[in-house]
């Protein structure tokens, strides 16, 4: 195999046009591309990450792009992909170094003529060594959380074998930056967009739960999103009301704790898990208002879904959070790992009907206004087609 350095690739044959003017030859480039999202997620994993992959890759898609997902067999994401008409390419990575995964890919990354591939950080070893080997023009990293973990490895790979860092929120890009992992021009953000399904109608909650005002949360049930707080928020809340109950939507190992954990505080008539749901669009349509108490935090795509819902969000004070939410206008910031705060800033929504319409109202305007699909999509198609540009003429 010829290895090929990022910014020293040959021009791709299908997408560079040249044109003379003034004596100068300079590149122009079709709108069509070829772009690869790898994204080998656990099976049963399907949380904002993946809802993300295929909001983007279905606008790309109705864009005009020649799309592709590469996935893991038999995963949730693979079905939900191939039921949206998006094609999937089977590839079970499960470690940082693979043989056979890295030359699969490469050999589709040549076959394909992609021009770009995008990956999730944990998967970008492999596809950055299968993306050198085919010599792949754009290879492009999407962190939707900030590196916590190995991350002088990540730093190595990505300085090794990308052309760029997404990101989908200023705090991540900021704090990249102010710990020197990369330099700014390196790492662009992208806001993530929201799909809203505007044909379903809200969930009549009233029917389920006369005379209590609906709470929802929804998320992956792991330590990340800091459920166990929210429990012992509604543990503290049920000591002052009883008109409200709190629906957590989502799978995770941690079902069985945080369930015994609401058992033992004495709200398991307060907390309810539906389990996973297919779209949480209804739910969001029908509750009073979001929470998300969440320990770490890219941008949350279920609290962007709320707002555009018309729901005002409390989520607390980590990475995008405030990206999302102006404390007091649209919803309310709250300290991570407090829920003495948490239950406050709930208790207020649930006394005052006015204010939970008026930040109910600014959070639709602002979600619809800054976090569209389409404006994520247009970001993404400029990104892509600038570091095609910049990588021909190096």
């Amino acid at each position: 195999f010829t290895i090929k350095v990022p910014g020293h690739s040959k021009p791709h044959k299908n997408r560079r046009l040249f044109k003379e003017k003034e004596n100068d030859i300079q590149p122009d480039f079709q709108k069509i591309m070829k772009i690869l999202f790898v994204h080998a997620i656990g099976k049963s994993a399907f949380g904002g990450g993946e809802k993300w992959v295929l909001s983007a890759l279905k606008g790309l898609q109705r864009a005009g792009h020649t799309v592709y997902l590469g996935c893991r067999p038999g995963s949730i994401l693979q079905m939900r992909a191939e039921s949206a008409g998006i094609p999937v390419r089977r590839f079970n990575i499960i470690s940082d170094v693979s043989i056979y995964n890295i030359l699969k890919i490469a050999r589709f990354l040549r076959t394909a003529d992609i021009d770009v591939v995008l990956s999730k950080n944990r998967d970008f070893g492999v596809t950055g060594l299968a993306a050198r080997i085919a010599g792949t023009p754009v290879v492009v990293a999407r962190h939707g959380l900030p590196l916590r973990h190995s991350i002088m490895k990540h730093r190595y790979l990505l300085n090794k074998f990308a052309h760029g860092i997404i990101v989908n929120a200023r705090s991540t890009k900021d704090l990249y930056v102010e710990n020197g992992w990369f330099p700014e021009d390196f790492i662009t953000v992208i806001y993530n967009g929201v799909e809203i399904d505007a044909a379903s109608d809200p969930v009549s909650f009233e029917e389920m739960y006369p005379g209590k005002k609906v709470v929802v949360s929804a998320g992956r049930l792991s330590k990340q999103k800091g459920y166990s707080y929210l429990i012992e928020a509604a543990a503290i809340l049920k000591k002052k009301r009883s008109d409200f109950v709190v629906l957590i939507l989502g799978e995770g190992k941690l079902r069985e704790s945080l369930s015994q954990q609401a058992r033992e505080s004495g709200v398991s008539s307060v907390i309810q898990f539906p389990g996973f749901v297919r779209n949480v669009g209804p739910y969001l349509k029908g509750c009073d208002f979001f929470v998300l108490p969440s320990l770490f935090e890219g941008l949350s795509n279920a609290a962007i879904e709320a707002m555009a819902c018309g729901k005002p969000a409390v989520l607390t004070d980590v990475s995008g959070s405030k990206e999302i939410v102006t404390d007091g206008e649209n919803g309310l910031i709250v300290p991570p790992r407090d829920p003495v705060s948490l239950a406050d800033a709930m208790n207020e929504l649930l006394s005052d009907e006015a204010k939970l319409k008026t930040y109910g109202q600014n959070a639709e305007r602002h979600a619809r206004k800054n976090f569209s699909i389409e404006t994520m999509v247009k970001d993404l198609e400029e990104y892509f087609e600038q570091k095609l540009k910049n990588t021909s003429v190096n």
